[in-house]
C-alpha cells in the first residue's frame, strides 16, 4: 500500500513538471488559473485548472490549450469508471447560452482512491463574446448502478473572444412609439431610437416604415451615429387606422448600404393597442307617411334614422325620435295658448259687465234722486219708471252673468 502511494505521488510530480514545461513553451499568456482545489460529493477533486494562449488578447479561431487534474480521495471505498457520454472533458458555453461538449477522454478507465489523471485538450472558439471553459467528468461506481457527473457550481474560467473582423457599425431600433390623432382616426407619426452597438461610427442610415404590412415610408434618414450612441427619429405617417390592433414595423438599413457586424438585428416590429373610433351607424329606413289635403292621398318616403355610437359603449342616440319629442311639445305650447286666450277672455268679458252692472246702478240712483223744482210730477213718475225697468234689466243681467 505504501509503494503504491509513492508510486501515485511520483506520477503526480511527473505531470506537474510536464504541463510547467508545456505551459511555458507552448504559450507565453495565462487567461486563467485555479486558485483552490473543489471536490465534489464522490470524492473527485479538481485542481490546477488553467487555460493559455500565445497572444494578449484572444481572437476567433484563436488555439487555447486547456488543463486540469482530477484526483480521487484516497479514503473512498471504492473505484470509479470513466463513463459515457463524455468521459473526461470540457462543457464550452458559447455568448448566446448554448453548450457544447469538447472532446471525451478516458473512457472506460478506472479511477481508483489516491489516482489523479491530467487532462489536456486545445480548445477555439468560433464566435466573439464571452465564452465559459468548464471541466466535467462522466462516472459510475464499479457495479455500474449510480451514474455522476461534476456540479452545477463547479469552477469555470470565462474568456473574452474578440472578432478577427474589422470594426463596424452595428445598428439596430431601440425604442419604438406611436402618436395617434384620434379625432381623424389616424397614425399621426411614429418615433424610433436607432442603436449603433459596433465599435466604429456609422453615416446617414435609410430605414423603412411599414403598417400593417403595407409599407408607408421607403426612406427615412437618420443622421452621423457615433458607436455606441443612440439617436431617436420622427417621422410623420398620417395614416388611418382600422381594428383593434395596429402592427408597426422598422427595417434599419434597408437598402443594405452600411456594411455591419451583425446584418440580422435590423428589423423591429412591435404592436401597438388603437383607440376607440367613433362610428356613423346606418339603420333599415323606417316609412314616414305624409296626408294630401287635396285628393285624401297618403305617399311613403324612406326617412333613414341616423345613428350616432361609438366603442366606448354609450347608447346610440336616433334623431328620429328627437322630431317625435319635438312634434309633441310644439303641440303642448299651441294647447297652452288656446287656453291661456280662452281665460283671458272669459276674464275680460266679466269684468265688461262689472263695469255696465256699476254704471246702471249709478243711473238709477241718479234718476230716483232727481227732485228739481221746475221738473213736473209726470216726467218725475217717467223717471222712476225708467229706472224701476233698469232696475229689472240690471238683476237680469247680474243673473245671466251668474249662469256663464
Amino acid at each position: 500500500m505504501r509503494y503504491r502511494k509513492f508510486f501515485h505521488s511520483i506520477l503526480i510530480a511527473i505531470l506537474l513538471i510536464f504541463l510547467f514545461f508545456a505551459s511555458n513553451v507552448s504559450a507565453s499568456v495565462i487567461y486563467f488559473a485555479q486558485e483552490n482545489p473543489v471536490s465534489s460529493e464522490e470524492g473527485l477533486i479538481l485542481e490546477n485548472f488553467m487555460v493559455t494562449g500565445e497572444g494578449t488578447e484572444i481572437y476567433e479561431d484563436d488555439p487555447l490549450t486547456a488543463t486540469y487534474m482530477l484526483g480521487y480521495d484516497s479514503e473512498s471505498e471504492y473505484s470509479l469508471i470513466i463513463d459515457q457520454p463524455g468521459g473526461l472533458y470540457f462543457d464550452l458555453i458559447d455568448p448566446e447560452g448554448n453548450k457544447v461538449k469538447s472532446t471525451a477522454h478516458y473512457v472506460g478507465s478506472t479511477i481508483n482512491p489516491g489516482d489523479y489523471i491530467g487532462v489536456t485538450e486545445t480548445l477555439s472558439f468560433d464566435k466573439p463574446g464571452v465564452w465559459k471553459i468548464i471541466p466535467s467528468y462522466t462516472v459510475v461506481n464499479k457495479h455500474k448502478i449510480s451514474k455522476f457527473k461534476n456540479p452545477d457550481v463547479w469552477e469555470a474560467a470565462e474568456i473574452n473572444v474578440l472578432s478577427s473582423a474589422p470594426p463596424r457599425p452595428d445598428l439596430l431600433v431601440d425604442d419604438l412609439k406611436i402618436y395617434y390623432d384620434g379625432d381623424m382616426g389616424t397614425i399621426e407619426k411614429i418615433s424610433y431610437t436607432i442603436k449603433n452597438n459596433g465599435d466604429v461610427d456609422s453615416g446617414v442610415v435609410i430605414s423603412s416604415i411599414s403598417v400593417d404590412d403595407v409599407v408607408i415610408v421607403n426612406n427615412s434618414k437618420s443622421g452621423f451615429l457615433p458607436a455606441k450612441e443612440s439617436l431617436t427619429i420622427f417621422e410623420p405617417l398620417n395614416v388611418p387606422y382600422s381594428g383593434e390592433n395596429s402592427l408597426i414595423e422598422v427595417f434599419v438599413d434597408s437598402k443594405n448600404m452600411i456594411d455591419e457586424f451583425d446584418e440580422k438585428n435590423n428589423f423591429y416590429n412591435r404592436s401597438f393597442e388603437n383607440p376607440a373610433l367613433k362610428e356613423i351607424i346606418q339603420s333599415t329606413p323606417v316609412p314616414e307617411m305624409t296626408v294630401s289635403l287635396n285628393n285624401i292621398e297618403y305617399e311613403e318616403r324612406a326617412s333613414p334614422d341616423i345613428l350616432v355610437s361609438d366603442q366606448s359603449g354609450k347608447s346610440p342616440v336616433n334623431f328620429s325620435d328627437v322630431g317625435i319629442i319635438c312634434a309633441v311639445m310644439g303641440l303642448l305650447s299651441v294647447i297652452l295658448t288656446v287656453v291661456s286666450f280662452a281665460f283671458g277672455y272669459y276674464y275680460g268679458l266679466n269684468k265688461n259687465r262689472e263695469r255696465e252692472v256699476r254704471w246702471m246702478r249709478s243711473k238709477i240712483e241718479s234718476l230716483r234722486s232727481k227732485k228739481d223744482v221746475d221738473v213736473c210730477d209726470s216726467s218725475v213718475e217717467n223717471d222712476d219708471n225708467i229706472a224701476e225697468n233698469m232696475e229689472k234689466k240690471l238683476e237680469k243681467a247680474i243673473e245671466d252673468t251668474k249662469k256663464m
